[in-house]
């Protein structure tokens, strides 16, 4: 677990911020910020909350120093002096243009401004190399936030036939923010509870190694009830799914299914993998089932490479209770 902020945001937002009080306050607030949010909500929310404080606190003083550096250069050149007008203050004819010759006059007056801006930019090569890299970085954040947010809350996982039915559910604390997973017994409970719900499904996420020790391949493990893929709406490619008893009963046959990909990288794809056996963390499984082209799991972002029953949890883990 990280107990400090990163260290690269941190140094972009002292090099960005104004010395003096302002940059110690604002490097203050974000580590008390940061320390609140690691406590209550996990170290990875508080480093992702962290780096955007961070690059918005980059972009705005970036942006507010430059707009007021190229105002400080305007005034200096337009300033007056003894031996004539500013640009200003120029031919008094300007005022009787007609529209043509002041948007003509307007498009002029721009690119005189960018030529200006550029020839500044380039007598300060230091300035202009932070301000583009803060751009950048600002830039690259937003659209990876934005893919992550996209991929997790708002396209449906692909492969699945009912999400507009389907809804995610999580513990929530006393203190109202942080949640957390149920236990198995509770979501036993509200499976066989009056809760109002149509179909429950289960899920617990671990690590395994698949495949012979000569050749390994490790993988995303979903421990899944025998219900999941139903209430997805997922459908085999081969085989079948899991059935009752292989997900309730303790010390039931070792079953697995295969991903899409784990099943093409394993087995080359072959069609008669169904019945075959598979190591997974040295424990023998038999493969039952195959799922379809596309789907990776609830949560696109974490493709699964294998699908075990609830009862094979002691298996993979001897040190894991369901109860």
């Amino acid at each position: 677990m990280r107990k400090q902020p990163p260290r690269l945001a941190q140094f972009l937002a002292a090099m960005t911020s104004p010395a003096g009080q302002s940059r110690d306050g604002l490097l203050g607030d974000l580590c008390e910020g940061y320390s609140e949010r690691r406590e209550s909500q996990g170290w990875l929310r508080a480093y992702v909350w962290y780096w955007y404080q961070a690059l918005f606190a980059a972009v705005r003083y970036t942006s507010e120093r430059t707009g007021n550096w190229f105002a400080s250069r305007r005034d200096r050149r337009d300033r007056p002096n003894q031996h004539g007008r500013g640009r200003d203050h120029g031919d008094r004819g300007d005022l009787h243009r007609g529209p043509s010759q002041g948007v003509s006059h307007l498009g002029e007056t721009l690119l005189q401004d960018m030529g200006y801006a550029l020839r500044l930019l380039k007598k300060a090569p230091g300035f202009t190399l932070v301000a583009a890299l803060t751009i950048a970085l600002g830039i690259a954040a937003t659209t990876t936030i934005f893919s992550v947010v996209n991929a997790v809350l708002l396209r449906p996982p692909p492969g699945v036939r009912h999400a507009g039915e389907i809804v995610r559910l999580h513990r929530i604390d006393e203190d109202g923010e942080s949640y957390n997973d149920f236990s198995y017994p509770a979501y036993r409970d509200y499976r066989d509870g009056p809760n109002g719900v149509v179909e429950l499904a289960g899920t617990a996420l671990t690590s395994v190694i698949v495949g012979a020790e000569t050749d390994p391949l490790s993988a995303i493990g979903f421990f899944v009830t025998h219900n999941f893929f139903d209430v997805l709406g997922v459908r085999p490619e081969l085989g079948r799914f899991f059935l009752p008893e292989e997900d309730e009963t303790p010390g039931a046959q070792p079953v697995v299914i295969l991903s899409h990909g784990t099943w093409s990288r394993l087995f080359g794809a072959d069609s008669s993998v169904i019945g075959r056996t598979v190591a997974v963390n040295r424990n023998s499984f038999t493969v039952v089932g195959v799922t379809e082209r596309g789907f990776r799991g609830p949560v696109s972002v974490l493709p699964v490479g294998i699908w075990l029953p609830m009862s094979a949890t002691r298996v993979i883990n001897p040190q894991f209770d369901l109860n």
